[in-house]
């Protein structure tokens, strides 16, 4: 969605926007955002509104997906794992797929297999240890004993967390099924049982019944029955098929290392062309004084 609006709009501003209404956790955050886009180009409000905001923006997402992601990144991890597969024949394209995501689960089931039952996993408890290096940035104020608690940001801003229903005004942790920044301040002073407040799907147990059940291999070309078929005819298209992806017109592209020569070591030219390093950087050899008996 954001590719075709870059497409029929241009400019940061209104790229930079579009993402704001779309990170926003709250429908007025949501509304903000777009009424400023209004003021700014009418036609791309329109556009984007044209769409359901549920499809698009994290305010109106299901709270029971635990999921906030807005790009399709998983979509891409997975398209730069079959690469090197999708040009080849159909048959063989279906044995290395099935060999590609047999070997993904064989991974996952033995990584974790020393993991403790009943814990959370290694990535969650990754994100709790950055979490409480930032304690230090927030204020906590007890409202009701063990339930209700409000946290101060260093911005000033206020946010209200119940623990027996496990949100937050920020809607964080409804929203993603894992305690928010502020969630984690509160939770850090009681030392509780974290898995008590995280969503079933960063639990090890979850993770192990996912790939459980693994992959069977398939059979290999000499196993296979045989069959009687006519191929589709091939019609070649004109031009050179592209391998590469086309670039955005505002995507940045990677810096090219320059070449150096192979004598000097100095970028722009090359050994055929090169007329010496800079001064002073040649080594001078001592003159050798050779007498000759005569």
């Amino acid at each position: 969605m954001y590719q075709n609006f870059k497409s029929h709009f241009k400019g940061s501003e209104l790229h930079t926007m579009f993402w704001n209404a779309a990170r926003a956790y709250k429908a007025k955050h949501f509304q903000a955002h777009m009424d400023s886009l209004m003021v700014e180009n009418v036609k791309a409000f329109e556009y984007l509104m044209g769409e359901d905001p549920k499809s698009w923006c994290r305010a109106f997402f299901d709270h029971n997906s635990s999921c906030e992601h807005l790009s399709n990144n998983f979509s891409e991890s997975f398209n730069n794992m079959i690469a090197k597969i999708r040009k080849k024949p159909l048959c063989t394209l279906i044995l290395m797929y099935g060999q590609l995501v047999m070997g993904l689960f064989y991974k996952r089931i033995n990584a974790c297999i020393g993991w403790d039952s009943g814990d959370l996993v290694p990535s969650a408890k990754k994100l709790l240890k950055l979490m409480f290096k930032k304690i230090g940035e927030y204020k906590v104020a007890g409202a009701v004993a063990g339930k209700v608690y409000e946290v101060t940001s260093i911005h000033s801003s206020i946010f209200t967390i119940d623990l027996d229903r496990k949100t937050c005004s920020c809607v964080q942790w409804q929203l993603r099924g894992f305690p928010c920044q502020h969630a984690v301040c509160v939770l850090q002073q009681v030392r509780p049982n974290w898995v008590q407040y995280c969503g079933r799907y960063y639990l090890v147990d979850n993770y192990k019944i996912t790939y459980a059940s693994g992959m069977v291999p398939l059979e290999g070309p000499d196993d296979w029955e045989e069959s009687y078929y006519c191929s589709p005819l091939l019609i070649r298209k004109p031009g050179r098929p592209r391998k590469n992806r086309r670039n955005a017109y505002d995507e940045t592209l990677p810096e090219k290392k320059p070449r150096c020569c192979t004598k000097c070591k100095q970028p722009g030219h090359n050994k055929t062309t090169c007329g010496g390093g800079p001064i002073g950087s040649n080594t001078k050899r001592k003159r050798i004084r050779v007498e000759v008996d005569g």
